[in-house]
């Protein structure tokens, strides 16, 4: 009697039997475990109670940069201000606060690689973010990073989700525009962001496009920046800028260029790879078709647009001054 085969089932990869969206779900509670712990146990910053006195003061009726110092630009006081209104006056409500921001940040980050390379490729971005320790800790305390990072997150969103040539990219301006009144080095974001947003609109379009867009960029800064400038523009400007730099000697600041570059390629070693390996891929995926650039540019527009943007803010955080490698953690 002859023996009947028996029939072996395929063996399974591990990417059949676990969704991307399964690993998200995960990853996003470990996202916000962490955030917890850093909220409850993190050691005190010794700027994150001059942000919240801040946020205090300008709800008192006293005036940023007139009244009072205040080293970035406007938009955090009113923000926590208001939330201060609602939550109370407390070291923990601003760092839940942040850590909320920071979230959503994480979170829109993650979705806007869903949307370039697939759902793993959000995996792998939330993953990258919950293991750079510098990036997560910011989160973690009362500072500028969570807010800047939400509006930054929600630009490069916003970018990816609308269709080119919408007469909605004003709002990807908007998001940056209000990045900058959080933090000022965010304003060399507007260059490529805008490049991209000219490059992929209908060539019939890319000149009102250009235009548009630079009048909602000026006009946006101007009503976010322009009323404290117009009060106290000398102040503001001694704030933001003087009191960064003024306090090192000219002989010191080349000095501190290379220490904090040297830092912050020690202590973001991992990011500073990936991010090298990316842009390496990039190259060689243009590369490829180089006969047509512009065909070869468009289906990796907004990757090349976020390298370039990491690229700057990279730049602007090397300007010599009183700072640390975690200043870079926005990036």
């Amino acid at each position: 009697m002859q023996a009947t085969p028996i029939a072996v089932a395929p063996r399974r990869s591990l990417s059949s039997r676990v969704s991307p969206n399964q690993v998200t779900g995960i990853l996003l509670l470990l996202f916000a475990a962490e955030l917890v712990f850093w909220v409850l146990f993190r050691l005190v910053n010794l700027d994150e109670g001059w942000y919240l006195w801040a946020a205090k003061e300008v709800f008192a009726g006293r005036q940023l940069y007139g009244d009072f110092a205040y080293t970035q630009t406007p938009l955090l006081p009113y923000v926590y201000g208001l939330a201060q209104l609602v939550l109370g006056q407390s070291l923990y409500a601003g760092r839940a606060l942040t850590a909320g921001f920071g979230f959503a940040a994480g979170v829109l980050g993650m979705a806007t690689a869903r949307r370039i390379a697939g759902p793993w490729a959000g995996v792998f971005a939330l993953a990258l973010l919950l293991t750079t320790f510098l990036a997560i800790t910011a989160f973690g305390y009362t500072a500028t990073y969570g807010l800047t990072s939400l509006l930054l997150a929600a630009a490069f969103y916003l970018a990816a989700r609308l269709q080119p040539g919408s007469r909605r990219t004003w709002l990807v301006i908007g998001c940056l525009a209000l990045a900058t009144a959080g933090r000022l080095a965010v304003v060399v974001v507007f260059l490529p962001i805008a490049v991209f947003l000219i490059f992929t609109s209908p060539r019939s379009r890319r000149l009102r496009t250009a235009v548009e867009l630079s009048i909602a960029a000026v006009l946006l800064l101007v009503l976010l920046l322009g009323p404290f400038a117009l009060a106290s523009g000398q102040q503001m400007t001694y704030d933001i800028f003087g009191f960064h730099m003024d306090r090192m000697l000219a002989e010191w600041r080349r000095e501190r260029l290379l220490t904090t570059l040297w830092e912050t390629l020690r202590d973001f070693s991992v990011p500073v790879l990936v991010y090298l390996a990316v842009v390496v891929d990039l190259c060689f995926r243009v590369l490829q078709h180089r006969a047509d650039w512009r065909a070869a540019l468009r289906p990796y527009a907004l990757e090349i647009t976020l390298a370039a943007s990491i690229a700057l803010l990279f730049l602007a955080h090397l300007v010599p001054r009183t700072a640390m490698s975690y200043y870079s953690a926005l990036q």
